[in-house]
């Protein structure tokens, strides 16, 4: 691997294209390259030692860095975001990293005004640096007060101008389908509206308001609903929850991945140490409404930790199952008489030894209503044991090929599990599949079916 990054990140050349001419090739001896899905995790073990330096609260997202103190104390929160500064200077020089100091600024974040009256000198390479009253990071502009009103109006009239194209194509005699229109409303305004949910929990019912003003209109423009038709009616029969129940999900799933963190995370951190104080009733914090939320919906104590992914190596052949794409009885079809498939089929299961661990599995798909819903279903039986059980759910897949594929996924997934747990032992492994479509995609290594050779290399 260490000899694999070397190659990757040597004898690199860059030249530019003006129409058909080329320039000439030039070295580059620095950075990582563009584009690239490694880069970022290189860059992060390049600057990994940063944070250990800065003796302040600090989060890094790549190449951007957000540096915070709280207290009463004015003078010293400067003093000690100062030092933290200077820390980052020399830690750039000492590496010939560049800080873009156009894009460095700081803010204030009080419910106070005296604070702001008398100027700040935070300094960077004997740069000052700007204030901006509301800076945005992460695609969130915070505002002084935290009242997320900036940042969702910006939500808001973007989501309204990509509405426009739903409303280019829909009409009550004439226009796209209901579940064109829906898919288009999901993925071009639905998605924009969904980023940074967590962070929208804490403002006012009356900011979040202006979204669902979005959402009630495109309801109408799927449906064909007149404005009088209630929004619940809307929700159901295009199948599209309240904004107010993706918010709670997305707090909820946030606080659940948080708790499963390693130990000395920072976010591990955030919920494991957080007190519940609360200066202002009217502004809920997420964490205040995260806690309220796992209260309701009762959820266990007790975290399973988060599993690694497993040391499937790039350069690793994936596992490739034995395949058999007929019965035993090579002579029967489908098309042979119900009795005789019937009885084919016992004799082929038969045929393996009795102590293997067995897996049944199915998947579907079927439009209700121009809404695609696909599911799964599997029964296993562990080797050495007599009772079966049985695994269902629902995906989000498009065809039934993908569905299947997914059926073969879970259940593999399903034992994998318990042989991690030490309740049960699998050495081989029989699955049966009525798809032959879904086991010559794994033979062929398609993309949607790499995760389950990558199971079986598991």
């Amino acid at each position: 691997m260490l000899r694999w990054i070397q190659n990757f990140l040597t004898e690199r050349t860059v030249q530019t294209r003006v129409g058909k001419h080329l320039s000439r090739k030039l070295p580059l001896e620095q950075g990582v390259p563009q584009g690239s899905a490694l880069s970022c995790t290189l860059f992060l073990v390049f600057i990994n030692d940063l944070p250990a330096l800065l003796k302040c609260q600090k989060l890094l997202f790549a190449d951007d860095i957000v540096l915070w103190e709280s207290g009463r104390d004015r003078q010293q929160l400067i003093d000690t975001l100062q030092q933290a500064l200077t820390t980052i200077s020399c830690y750039a020089r000492m590496w010939n990293l560049e800080v873009n100091h156009s894009k460095s600024v700081y803010s204030w974040f009080t419910l106070g005004r005296d604070i702001l009256k008398e100027p700040v000198e935070l300094r960077m390479d004997g740069k000052i640096l700007e204030w901006d009253k509301k800076p945005k990071y992460l695609g969130v502009i915070l505002d002084q007060k935290l009242t997320m009103c900036d940042h969702i109006q910006q939500v808001k009239e973007t989501a309204s101008e990509k509405l426009n194209i739903v409303k280019k194509l829909a009409g009550t005699k004439w226009g796209a389908r209901a579940d064109v229109l829906r898919g288009l409303y999901m993925g071009a305004v639905s998605s924009h509206m969904d980023y940074s949910l967590p962070v929208q929990v804490w403002a006012s019912q009356t900011t979040l308001a202006s979204l669902d003003s979005v959402q009630n209109q495109a309801l109408r423009l799927i449906c064909g609903t007149f404005r009088t038709t209630p929004i619940a009616a809307g929700e159901i029969m295009a199948n599209i929850p309240p904004l107010k129940l993706r918010r709670e999900r997305a707090v909820i799933l946030a606080h659940e991945r948080y708790m499963r963190l390693e130990d000395g995370c920072p976010l591990r951190s955030l919920v494991d140490n957080w007190e519940g104080r609360r200066r202002l009733k009217n502004r809920p914090c997420f964490m205040h409404v995260a806690r309220g939320l796992v209260r309701e919906a009762n959820l266990p104590v007790e975290r399973a930790a988060l599993s690694p992914s497993g040391s499937i190596f790039p350069m690793e052949a994936l596992g490739m199952p034995t395949i058999r794409k007929s019965l035993l009885d090579p002579v029967v079809t489908k098309q042979s008489p119900t009795t005789r498939l019937l009885q084919a089929a016992r004799e082929t299961i038969a045929s393996y030894p009795a102590g293997v661990t067995t897996i049944y599995t199915d998947g579907s798909v079927r439009t209700l209503e121009g809404t695609v819903k696909a599911g799964y279903g599997a029964v296993v039986r562990l080797s050495g044991n007599p009772e079966s059980d049985e695994l269902s759910g629902s995906c989000q897949q498009k065809s039934s090929l993908e569905a299947e594929l997914e059926a073969m996924f879970q259940a593999l997934d399903w034992v994998a599990t318990m042989v991690r747990n030490g309740t049960a032992s699998a050495h081989d492994i029989v699955l049966f599949t009525d798809s032959v479509a879904a086991l010559e995609a794994i033979e062929r290594l398609d993309e949607g079916a790499r995760r389950f050779n990558v199971g079986v290399s598991r």
